[in-house]
């Protein structure tokens, strides 16, 4: 988590500088999806369907960062991270991190690379990955 937490601050800082209008409307798009999901029902299908727009929305900012080398990066390391992340949901569907607060640390990235605030984005991707650090630290119902 915490090279993670590197990577995508950095990336949302170059993505806040270089994105195009397509890629941020990509952005809002993975981002209704994150909020469709967090409304629904807790179910596999629901959890899912997070993990996949949470994936393309960070895959979108990678993109958008116009290094190459990000999006190489995070493949790379998001097979294994994804691998462990699905089989933990499908453990804990009822405890998924899908929910308001979450939604907002995720919108928070978008409206930043919006206003192509550099430091805003960064800041905002670290603090969202952080956060999600503590929170899963904290969690007593979480299995394996």
């Amino acid at each position: 988590m915490q090279l993670r937490t590197s990577v995508e601050a950095d990336a949302a800082g170059l993505a806040a500088r270089f994105r195009t209008p397509a890629q941020l409307e990509q952005l809002d798009h993975y981002l209704d999806r994150l909020v469709d999901a967090s409304n629904a029902p807790r179910t596999q299908e629901s959890v899912q369907a997070w993990l996949d727009a949470e994936a393309a929305f960070y895959l979108t900012v990678a993109q958008a960062s116009g290094n190459s080398f990000f999006v190489e990066f995070l493949q790379l390391i998001d097979a294994r991270m994804r691998m462990k992340l699905r089989a933990a949901a499908a453990n804990n569907v009822r405890v998924a991190e899908m929910h308001a607060e979450v939604v907002a640390e995720h919108r928070a990235i978008v409206e930043a690379i919006r206003r192509h605030d550099v430091a805003a984005a960064a800041q905002a991707a670290r603090t969202h990955f952080t956060r999600a650090a503590e929170r899963t630290a904290l969690r007593k119902d979480l299995r394996d």
